[in-house]
């Protein structure tokens, strides 16, 4: 014993699993901006395109890649995002050499019980990384909407031996001000990095994409456990690594990518998988997801009546639609009947229409019932539409009206609407709240 104590080859890296890169995708975040859409849930959890989670291109890019280890950082209400990875058996992360697990904050000696941010969330999974003892670690956003081959962007940061490596995108000089701004010098050397600045100095956004040389990573992460201020690496890590001459490289990204943070912009990106002029890219993409939890394991074949109509729309399993569906997605187990008619809008799951209303410009969240006769949302094109969103297991009696621009909190019962018709732009939290 004393013999395997003493050989420095006996040491906790001599026992790690030995792995190229592994991957951190940060998944915990509620956004404001999507309003009561993520009052019960991570932005990464967001329905798209009637059977997917956002989190699925991510978790999807990184199968295609070839990066089979990977740590989900997530704490704000982790349950959906928990039962819809399981143990990611659905992107091929189970098997000898393959995991996917999901990070949570936790409580230790000196530890806090919340991560306070994104370089915080890293550090405090130091453990993870070192089990792998690999050379990079990828750090990367499970909330945007892209397809990509992340073993370019390990060619080009080992071919730059960069200590970090960024990936950026164009994007139109009037958005510039909502991202990370960099700017790129000769060879491709990050010159200035700017955390949505008032007065952006370029358009290359910044897509919350990172690949770190391990060792690099650790120390500044430690670093900044002790001096941190924001605790982000966005607004800690990076303009410490350029102020102190690290190796920062910025890779150009130029296909599809969606931000999808405001309910507009996540309206429109799923109204992308009915352009037949983006078809083509969308089809390639080979997303994968998990249709097999407990709610949708036993779900039936979609049934279409034979006086129902359906035109350019997305229609997922265990639907059943007897009314009309234009240009709309509808997510599985939903039901449509007699007479309703849904055009330009987003169904979530489960959620039930009954006879003769109308749902225009709108979005309803899961389990959301319309009572018949009742019309929810005003008419308008999809790319300036007033979109209503009607929350998670709301109830909506018969005979109402909901306009345009409303916003409906989840959990209300037929009881909280009193009135017959809530107006224009108008958040209705219900007559108990």
């Amino acid at each position: 014993m004393d013999t395997l104590t003493n050989n420095k080859a006996y040491d906790i890296r001599a026992l790690a699993m030995k792995k190229d890169i592994i991957a951190m995708v940060l998944a915990g975040g509620r956004v404001d901006e999507l309003s009561v859409l993520t009052l019960k849930r991570p932005k990464a959890s967001l329905p798209l395109w009637g059977i997917y989670r956002i989190i699925d291109f991510a978790l999807s890019n990184l199968m295609n890649s070839g990066i089979d280890v990977v740590g989900v950082l997530s704490q704000y209400k982790p349950y959906s995002l928990i039962s819809h990875i399981q143990n990611g058996t659905h992107w091929d992360f189970i098997g000898r050499g393959r995991e996917i697990r999901i990070l949570s904050p936790f409580k230790g000696n000196s530890d806090s019980d919340w991560y306070k941010g994104t370089a915080d969330a890293v550090y405090q999974n130091l453990n993870f990384i070192d089990h792998y003892d690999c050379e990079d670690v990828l750090v990367l956003s499970g909330d945007h909407i892209y397809a990509m081959d992340y073993r370019k962007v390990l060619q080009f940061h080992r071919e730059k031996d960069a200590d970090l490596t960024i990936v950026f995108k164009q994007v139109p000089e009037s958005e510039a001000y909502r991202f990370g701004i960099g700017r790129l010098g000769e060879n491709q050397r990050v010159i200035s990095y700017e955390e949505k600045p008032k007065t952006p100095s370029s358009n290359l956004a910044s897509l919350t994409i990172y690949i770190f040389k391990t060792d690099v990573l650790k120390k500044l992460v430690t670093y900044n456990a002790n001096h941190g201020k924001s605790y982000h690496i966005y607004s800690d890590i990076i303009p410490y690594m350029l102020s102190n001459n690290y190796k920062v490289f910025g890779y150009v990204f130029d296909g599809y990518w969606q931000y999808a943070r405001t309910i507009d912009e996540y309206f429109r990106t799923n109204f992308d998988i009915l352009q037949r002029d983006r078809l083509t890219i969308l089809e390639s993409m080979n997303i994968r997801t998990n249709m097999n939890y407990f709610e949708y394991s036993d779900i039936p074949p979609t049934f279409v009546s034979d006086s129902s109509k359906i035109k350019n729309s997305v229609v997922s399993p265990g639907v059943k639609i007897y009314g009309e569906v234009h240009n709309s997605i509808i997510s599985p187990g939903v039901i449509i009947e007699k007479g309703a008619y849904v055009r330009n809008s987003i169904i979530f799951s489960f959620s039930h229409l009954r006879p003769d209303c109308r749902v225009i410009n709108s979005i309803l969240d899961k389990n959301v019932i319309v009572g018949g006769n009742s019309v929810i949302g005003e008419e308008g094109e999809v790319d300036s539409a007033p979109v209503t969103i009607i929350g998670k297991n709301t109830r909506i009696p018969s005979g109402r009206k909901i306009g345009g621009r409303c916003i409906i909190y989840p959990d209300l019962s037929e009881n909280d609407f009193e009135m017959t018709e809530i107006p224009e732009g108008t958040e209705y939290k219900g007559k108990s709240i």
